[in-house]
């Protein structure tokens, strides 16, 4: 009985520790992959510090690889992010891992959106200057979201003059119509409610560019 028992007890003993051993594997792989994830995009960071003499740094890089967000320091203007956009859009040609990517995002270093880590996307962060749809239709992109918590220099359309091809702009501030080539390279036109008079996105509409107005969602 009692060797019975001292069997019994074993053959549990190895079990779990098998389960034990197979649960610290799987760990491993897991946290392989987020370490992965980060250092296959090291060599990318490095480039894009050196080329904007640190001015942009990696910030974050999403579970799953599909959005990452850069840091900005002050002086940095929109021409400096998009010019960041053309360089991932050009090493994709020749690294198949970056057509993950569909998001990235620029916020102000010190701001608040430095202060939130999403390691899973919902939705489009809000924290900054955002280019999205990477890749579609081997575009660069094509939707652009300016948010409200940058600077003058972001909510003028003629900050964005760099920009070559059409896209549609989700924007939560107030952006000056001072540039009509960049205006006709937008195909649709959403912002907060309260930015402009009926009159300004009549004017917005009467250029063939349909326009969305959306609430604020201030709970």
């Amino acid at each position: 009985m009692r060797k019975r028992l001292f069997i019994s007890f074993i053959s549990v003993f190895i079990a779990v520790d098998v389960i034990f051993m197979m649960g610290l594997i799987l760990f491993a792989h897991n946290k392989y992959d987020r370490i992965e994830q980060y250092l296959w995009f090291e060599k990318y960071a490095n480039m894009i510090e050196e080329k904007t003499q640190g001015q942009i740094r990696t910030h974050q890089i999403s579970m799953g690889g599909e959005e990452i967000m850069f840091r900005y320091e002050p002086g940095t203007t929109p021409a400096d992010c998009y010019a960041v956009v053309e360089m991932i859009h050009d090493w994709r040609q020749s690294d198949a891992r970056l057509d993950r990517l569909q998001f990235i995002c620029f916020v102000k270093n010190g701001s608040e959106g430095t202060q939130h880590h999403l390691l899973m996307r919902v939705g489009l962060s809000q924290w900054g200057l955002g280019f999205y749809g990477l890749n579609k239709d081997n575009r660069v992109f094509d939707q652009l979201l300016v948010s409200g918590l940058l600077n003058e220099e972001y909510y003028r359309l003629s900050s964005y003059s760099d920009i070559d091809s059409p896209f549609r702009l989700f924007t939560q501030a107030y952006i000056e119509f001072d540039d009509d080539l960049v205006f006709s390279k937008i195909t649709a036109w959403d912002c907060a409610e309260g930015l402009y008079t009926a009159d300004q996105l009549s004017a917005i509409e009467s250029k063939g560019i349909p326009v969305t107005v959306w609430k604020e969602d201030i709970s």
